[in-house]
């Protein structure tokens, strides 16, 4: 059974396919784990348009790419992961920033790892801390149900410690 990983958040533009990326050429290169990555952020599909600019520039063939990468709506994401699930140890899912859109909480529903990328200021916290309320309220029972551990890891993302607003977040973490 795969281990479902989401690079996730309810706000674009905290570096989440970048971490996705990263991730997934980490464990690509230094691991013997069957990795799927499936790029789900339907507006940009950055992942898929990397992997076809690296295709197109002979940088390696599909065959010898570092990991298998579909490209999916995100109302597909449940289906492939169900497809999929035999096949791979971890399944990593891009997902856009919007929680409204088709798809996107069922996906959280199936993770047992969820990435939350932050930028250091207090509308991507409280952004996070809205996305906390709705897992616990809608996704949690959901888990329960389908008997699904989930572990989330939250982390700031593109920190400048010289800025204001960071030291700022830090002399206010403990509320946090």
């Amino acid at each position: 059974m795969s281990k479902v990983l989401i690079i996730g958040g309810q706000k674009g533009g905290t570096g989440k396919s970048t971490i996705t990326s990263f991730i997934a050429n980490y464990l690509a290169n230094n691991s013997s784990l069957r990795l799927l990555v499936i790029d789900a952020d339907d507006m940009q599909q950055s992942l898929l348009s990397k992997r076809n600019t690296e295709l197109a520039n002979n940088i390696y063939t599909e065959d010898k790419a570092p990991y298998k990468l579909i490209g999916s709506s995100s109302k597909n994401v449940a289906k492939l992961i169900d497809d999929y699930d035999d096949v791979y140890d971890i399944i990593m899912v891009d997902l856009p920033g919007n929680l409204k859109q088709d798809g996107v909480l069922g996906t959280y529903t199936l993770a047992n790892y969820i990435l939350f990328p932050i930028l250091p200021d207090f509308v991507n916290l409280n952004s996070f801390l809205k996305f906390l309320e709705l897992y616990k309220e809608e996704v949690m029972p959901l888990q329960r149900k389908l008997n699904v551990e989930c572990k989330i890891a939250a982390f700031l993302n593109n920190v400048n410690v010289r800025g204001v607003e960071v030291k700022e977040l830090l002399d206010q973490r403990e509320k946090y």
